[in-house]
């Protein structure tokens, strides 16, 4: 880790780390982060959402042991999600920024290789890796399925995102600080939603090499809702970005499609949004993609 103490250098990188109620989490994440081998300064910015547990405890000792290095925003009230995310990102002073749930964790090298990236390839706009996949309840783990030599690249456009959806874990994102989403909503807002504005007319990049660990299971899911956000999202780009109403269709086709067969209310509003689309176009598109959605989601490793 560089000396995080010396004032000649500028911050590079800004790591945003959001936590709810992740005690059991918070500390692996953080050293984690802390011990990542860099060749240039980074800050880790913490945002706890006024956990009732003793996350933000947690944060305080850390805080106290690397100052100048962690950087903590403990909210009294809780603020909800997406509010909690922009009141840490905002803070954020490095060229790229990093975000991380405070229930996932840094494998080395992830700063390091990320920001190489971005410094060398200047139409990406966002980086992703690939993440293991850890079982917060058995510890069991297995790879996730991104690898980029089955799917055949590594970059991805608006096109691309709007078409599959979600490409990679929110925990595996570095982005450049200009592309920083700053619409101060009180609305739910999934990372999927971040990604599509972010990426601009340039391009998403997947490092086929495990940089990260998920935890999955971890927390209330609350999948009925988060469908229902993910949808609106689709509205949103329907009417933002008219020019991609065949790619929109052929998602909302999928999230009918899979609503359908798993008896999910939502399908109504994906079978809308995808008539809304008025175009023929999606249902090519739609055949053309999917057996990358068999590759573009979570596995379980139980």
């Amino acid at each position: 880790m560089l000396d995080q103490h010396e004032n000649n250098q500028d911050i590079k990188v800004s790591v945003c780390v959001v936590t709810y109620n992740h005690k059991n989490y918070i500390r692996e994440c953080l050293d984690s982060l802390i011990n990542q081998s860099a060749s240039f300064k980074y800050e880790i910015i913490v945002g706890d959402d006024a956990s009732t547990d003793e996350t933000s405890d947690i944060v305080s000792e850390y805080a106290s042991r690397y100052p100048g290095l962690i950087i903590p925003v403990l909210h009294q009230k809780n603020l909800g999600a997406a509010r909690n995310y922009f009141s840490v990102h905002d803070l954020a002073r490095g060229k790229y920024i990093c975000h991380m749930d405070g229930d996932d964790l840094a494998l080395p090298g992830k700063l390091q290789r990320s920001s190489e990236i971005l410094d060398r390839e200047h139409d990406v706009n966002i980086v992703f890796h690939r993440m293991k996949m850890r079982s917060a309840k058995t510890k069991n783990e297995i790879n996730d399925l991104l690898d980029t030599n089955i799917i055949g690249k590594n970059r991805f456009s608006r096109s691309d995102l709007l078409t599959i959806g979600s490409i990679a874990c929110h925990s595996s994102k570095m982005y450049r600080r200009e592309n920083k989403f700053i619409d101060k909503t009180n609305s739910d807002v999934l990372d999927y939603f971040t990604d599509i504005i972010q990426v601009g007319s340039g391009f998403a990049y997947l490092i086929n090499d495990f940089l990260g660990v998920y935890h999955v299971g971890v927390g209330i899911t609350q999948s009925g809702k988060t469908k229902k956000i993910y949808l609106n999202h689709l509205e949103y780009f329907l009417k933002t970005y008219p020019q991609y109403s065949a790619e929109i269709g052929a998602n909302a086709l999928t999230c009918f499609l899979v609503d359908l067969k798993n008896g999910r209310d939502t399908w109504r509003t994906g079978f809308r949004i995808w008539l809304q689309c008025l175009s023929v176009k999606s249902i090519p598109i739609f055949i053309k993609t999917l057996p990358l959605r068999k590759i573009f989601r979570t596995p379980s490793p139980d």
